[in-house]
């Protein structure tokens, strides 16, 4: 979030990545009479294509059902350290748009979506007694679609973000209570 390119870029480098995987790119050869094809056949018959996302940078939704997390806290106590003074309040608004977002997948033909649980959408307040169900069923929601579509969906537990509940009472992962 400190680089000057900021979320445009991100959405940017994420597409080109995308279609780079699945449009043919046509490589210089030695011999210029000889076109060669960069696509899934360069590859590995079993290698897998698919793009990632993190919760805090793509999910959005502050607010909506959900607790603080630390990086919200960061970005609200110091946005001189964050360029532009940004946060991911908003940012792709995978929360509302995972639909649409697993079609454009679907269609690059990808095998597998990355993705990363916000656990403040999950324990909004940091207490396992007080699970979000709108937080499964949203996650229950994108896994169960992106398999529908063809993806596997693979799960990051923990991507450097947690609820500011947990920091403020255990000191994040200081303590071994977090767990």
């Amino acid at each position: 979030m400190a680089i000057r390119l900021g979320w445009p870029f991100l959405g940017m480098f994420f597409l080109i990545i995308c279609l780079l995987a699945s449009a043919k790119l046509v490589m210089p050869t030695t011999d210029s009479n000889v076109t060669a094809y960069f696509n899934r056949t360069s590859f590995p018959e079993n290698f897998t294509f698919g793009v990632a996302s993190s919760s805090y940078q793509y999910e959005g939704n502050v607010g909506g059902h959900r607790g603080q997390s630390i990086w919200e806290n960061f970005t609200r106590s110091y946005p001189e350290r964050i360029d532009g003074g940004t946060n991911a309040h908003i940012a792709n608004d995978f929360y509302n748009r995972y639909v649409n977002d697993l079609q454009i997948l679907e269609d690059l033909h990808m095998d597998a979506f990355r993705f990363s649980i916000n656990w403040a959408r999950l324990l909004p307040s940091g207490n396992i007694s007080q699970v979000n169900q709108y937080g499964i069923d949203f996650y229950n929601k994108v896994i169960n679609d992106s398999i529908a579509k063809g993806l596997e969906p693979f799960v990051t537990i923990f991507h450097w973000d947690s609820p500011q509940a947990l920091e403020d009472k255990y000191e994040g992962f200081l303590s071994d209570q977090i767990v």
